[in-house]
């Protein structure tokens, strides 16, 4: 973490699927919103064991952000649906 930017790291559990991708997204929208209000960048990183998993993260993340965007609302709205649904 340096004062503008903040890095997150997810490691993949293995199960061929971003599900638990998303629970650990959703314990950290919050944060993640504040820290960009307050002007700090926040980079999501997934530590994947081969290609399939990296191809299978990197589409879920592109589709959530693009590069120095925020959350949109639909993307909120559907981060803290999963939420509230725990």
């Amino acid at each position: 973490m340096d004062e503008r930017r903040v890095s997150f790291v997810f490691p993949d559990p293995g199960h061929g699927n971003t599900r638990a991708l998303y629970y650990w997204a959703s314990d950290h929208l919050f944060l993640w919103e504040a820290l960009r209000l307050d002007g700090v960048a926040v980079e999501v990183i997934v530590a994947v064991r081969d290609d399939r998993a990296r191809n299978l993260y990197e589409e879920t993340l592109f589709r959530w952000t693009p590069a120095g965007a925020g959350l949109n609302e639909d993307e909120r709205s559907f981060l803290e649906a999963i939420q509230a649904a725990r």
